[in-house]
């Protein structure tokens, strides 16, 4: 296959606009002054290559645009579909120039706001139809949208080549195995927690399957298979991104929260140290307003970024100090619970931040937010193990006590 191809690289920083930000946290008020770079003359870089595009790719900056002009001829004789792999880091856009007018053929982009792009199965990839000896003049725009810079490395893939990448990407062990696995246990336990409330109904039942709920819905966002979007195509204006929005992951742990408090009689056994808890859940709600209003903004936006990263420590404090006071009311009956409790605290939250400090996400994207789903989902399944182990434990005794008094009146 012969390709004659011409390669223009233009970076162009987006013009200076300052906007101010005022957030109300229930227990804490922000105010959030965001400088967000934008435009100035753009500094144009001429370079002649070949498919396929420079193995080692194109470094963007932060804030920064991407242009490649090229032209593609297909020498196959039918009507040929070619795919251009993006990637899930920038915003991509690609246009045919035809009369010297741009004419859009598609957009693709998993990590960047939901409305500059088109919502397909596969985010990352633009399709492009060929009639036979058709001769293309393109040009592909890739932003990068995020502060710290990204390297670019988009393919040019012909059906077959296409195909055998998405067999690969299925037939890894976290698609093929992990994920089935993790979500096939998430809808086990649902169900069993469903029996158990109607076997004996108990608020506990209900806090622990409003946790488990929330936690799958979040998971299934998070790998795509739940996109709000497509059903409610309103949210698109709102800037919402159903990946990226941690709204459901805020709303488990409330029920996260509250499930512990009611297991282990904390209120009834500790009422002046119970208001950690309170605080906690008032917080959880705050995190919930902040990330409606700032769902992809908080990765892409440096400063927001920054109140969104301190927000996450301040709430692993207030959560450590949550777990501590456990040992306030421990016993045999909350041993189990306990354990859940510590086994997802240190295996997916502190797990995450040894991850994310020890490896640099920018050389492999993909990979490392593969890494953080393992890390997570790994501490979700000990965890629920633990607290399933504890609410059957718990139901057994209390369906013996209620059968004991039942006989002890006959």
């Amino acid at each position: 296959m012969n390709i004659s191809i011409s390669l223009v690289l233009n970076i162009c920083p987006k013009k200076v606009n300052c906007k101010n930000y005022f957030i109300l946290i229930f227990c804490f008020a922000l105010h959030i002054s965001s400088a967000i770079a934008q435009g100035s003359n753009p500094q144009k870089l001429h370079k002649n290559i070949s498919l396929p595009f420079d193995n080692k790719g194109y470094t963007a900056s932060g804030y920064t645009t991407i242009e490649l002009s090229f032209e593609y001829k297909n020498l196959v004789n039918q009507n040929t579909k070619y795919f251009l792999n993006i990637g899930d880091e920038q915003l991509g856009i690609l246009y045919e120039i035809k009369n010297g007018s741009q004419v859009l053929i598609g957009k693709a982009g998993a990590r960047v706001p939901i409305p500059k792009r088109s919502i397909v199965n596969d985010v990352s990839t633009i399709e492009i139809n060929f009639k036979k000896n058709e001769l293309k003049k393109l040009e592909l725009h890739i932003q990068n949208v995020f502060p710290n810079a990204k390297i670019v490395k988009p393919e040019l893939l012909d059906g077959q080549a296409y195909q055998q990448k998405v067999l690969a990407i299925k037939n890894t062990f976290y698609n093929k195995y992990w994920t089935p696995a993790y979500f096939g246990i998430l809808i086990l336990v649902i169900l069993l927690t469903a029996i158990q409330y109607f076997v004996l109904p108990e608020k506990v039942f209900v806090y622990y399957f409003f946790y488990l709920l929330f936690t799958f819905i979040r998971s299934a966002a998070a790998n795509e298979f739940l996109v709000l979007e497509n059903w409610f195509p309103f949210l698109n204006n709102l800037n919402y991104s159903s990946q990226y929005s941690q709204v459901f992951t805020y709303l488990s742990f409330i029920f996260y929260v509250l499930f512990l408090r009611q297991f282990t009689g904390f209120p009834a056994k500790m009422p002046r140290l119970d208001y950690f808890y309170k605080i906690q859940i008032t917080y959880l709600i705050g995190f919930i307003i902040f990330d409606l209003f700032f769902t992809t903004t908080k990765y892409t936006n440096p400063q927001i970024n920054t109140v969104f990263r301190s927000l996450e420590f301040i709430g692993l404090v207030i959560g450590a100090i949550n777990l501590l006071l456990l040992f306030k009311v421990y016993d045999s009956f909350n041993k189990y619970i306990l354990v859940g409790a510590f086994s997802l605290f240190f295996v997916a939250i502190f797990g995450q931040e040894i991850y994310k400090r020890m490896v640099d996400e920018t050389l492999a994207p993909a990979s490392y937010r593969t890494g953080l789903a393992i890390i997570w989902s790994s501490g979700y399944m000990v965890e629920i193990f633990f607290f399933t182990l504890a609410l059957i434990s718990r139901q057994r005794n209390l369906l013996k006590a209620i059968s004991f008094e039942q006989e002890k009146n006959k």
